[in-house]
């Protein structure tokens, strides 16, 4: 879960800092100078405000219409985005992650990143589960083809008769009798028998078997009960954590999946919330050739005033 949930976060962060600051290059002619290239835009705060000032009722709506015709001209007016709900953006990108971040329209390019990490993160789950799956129907055979009831009843037996006891069993694939020997082997003082065989066929069968000392016998290459001397045994360990490993995997990739709808919801909110906003900043990288013939980039910021 770590690493897919770090990688959720490192894309949002790097939404946000990428949203806040947009990097644009510009050519400028050999030999400008630092001033010569803030110079060169026009100050568009200041023009805003003396067309402002130059109409007589500038608060009325068809005043309003003429500044921004004025300034942006007649196509672009028509598509002046109106205000966006930051709660509708949050909920849509809370569903389908990216949905909020189109909606308003702005910077959809955030929106898809969320989008293609969303597709990417369900990929993960179906690819490791599906891993997970058929670890455990290799798993469930290896212990069907080498786990054998029949072994373990002739050794719980043995231990009987060491007691001078007959034995319990009549039926050595009947779980229930297995058990109630083992419970007789407990009260005889065998301290190893802590577990129970659990329904054959079932997921704590197969866990047990390769689990737990005590069944170690079972297995049909176990020349005692030290599970280090029967690679069968190990070899169905070893597919057990290999198995529980990948299922643990494609939990982390729907955990990853659910921060991901989170944090599209938050971005989508901050996507909107700037949207309507009046006063914007906008960074840019100027690039410029210095005297010497190098060339540099310069950082600048530009206030949007919007009305």
């Amino acid at each position: 879960m770590k690493t897919v949930v770090r990688l959720v976060a490192l894309v949002f962060l790097v939404q946000i800092f990428c949203g806040g600051v947009f990097a644009q290059f510009r050519e400028t002619p050999n030999g400008a100078t630092p001033a010569q290239i803030f110079t060169t835009p026009p100050n568009r705060i200041v023009a805003e405000y003396e067309l402002m000032s130059a109409v007589p009722n500038s608060d009325d709506p068809a005043g309003m219409q003429s500044i921004k015709r004025s300034l942006f001209g007649e196509e672009k007016v028509a598509k002046l985005p109106g205000e966006k709900s930051g709660l509708l953006a949050a909920g849509l990108s809370l569903v389908i992650p990216g949905l909020g971040e189109y909606y308003v329209g702005d910077q959809i390019w955030r929106g898809a990143i969320f989008t293609v990490l969303e597709g990417g993160l369900w990929y993960g789950r179906y690819r490791w589960t599906n891993r997970g799956d058929d670890s455990l129907v290799a798993f469930h055979a290896w212990a069907d083809s080498l786990w054998l009831p029949t072994r373990y009843s002739n050794y719980l037996d043995s231990l009987l008769a060491t007691k001078g006891k007959a034995s319990l069993i009549t039926d050595k694939n009947n779980f229930s009798q297995i058990n109630a020997e083992e419970d007789t082997l407990n009260a005889l003082q065998f301290a190893d028998f802590t577990h129970r065989l659990p329904t054959r066929g079932s997921q704590q069968y197969y866990e047990l078997i390769s689990k737990y000392i005590q069944f170690t016998k079972g297995w049909v290459d176990a020349p005692d009960v030290d599970p280090n001397h029967s690679p069968d045994y190990q070899r169905h360990a070893d597919m057990r954590q290999t198995m529980n490993y990948q299922y643990e995997v494609a939990d982390d990739f729907l955990y990853g999946v659910i921060l991901n709808h989170i944090l599209s919801a938050i971005d989508a909110a901050l996507v909107a919330k700037d949207h309507n906003s009046a006063l914007r900043l906008h960074g840019e990288l100027l690039r410029m050739h210095y005297p010497d013939g190098t060339l540099g980039y310069m950082p600048t910021a530009n206030l949007e005033l919007r009305f």
